[in-house]
């Protein structure tokens, strides 16, 4: 029996070949799941970090009693006599700052983050505190998350 080297060699070569198809078939399968699943769990992420902000605020019954005026829009911020109110507004902004870049980069759902948002406007960014806070602190970010927010608050 004569073998073909040459059929073979082909054969194997098209074996090979069809072996890559497949690898990169399964790669990408691979990196669009992936892809799908970053958002969900930088989202995550974002919202985890504010639930420990309001946690460690409501358990500590000083701290509550410190934030309420201004929370409740009854007390505007004052940077000396505030410390409080400002530690924790700067934890709340960087977290939403952080939000806000990987929005931009597509790493969270733009309706997740909108709900997100649309809360916190409605129960803390539009109150007295907060305005004078962000007036006084704004400088301290990055030029098109100050943009965005600005836009944000006044609409």
């Amino acid at each position: 029996m004569n073998m073909n080297w040459g059929a073979v060699g082909a054969i194997a070569e098209l074996l090979a070949a069809f072996g890559v198809i497949l690898s990169l078939l399964y790669l990408a399968a691979q990196i669009r799941q992936n892809t799908q699943s970053v958002p969900a769990s930088t989202f995550q992420e974002f919202t985890r970090e504010s639930a420990e902000t309001a946690r460690l605020t409501i358990s500590d019954r000083n701290l509550l009693d410190d934030l309420s005026p201004y929370l409740l829009g009854e007390r505007e911020f004052d940077p000396v006599r505030d410390r409080p109110f400002g530690l924790m507004a700067g934890l709340w902004a960087r977290n939403l700052q952080f939000g806000f870049m990987e929005l931009q980069n597509d790493r969270i759902d733009k309706r997740l983050f909108d709900s997100y948002l649309s809360y916190h406007a409605e129960h803390w960014m539009r109150t007295l505190g907060w305005a004078k806070w962000w007036e006084v602190n704004r400088k301290h970010y990055d030029p098109d998350f100050i943009a965005w927010l600005d836009s944000e608050l006044s609409s």
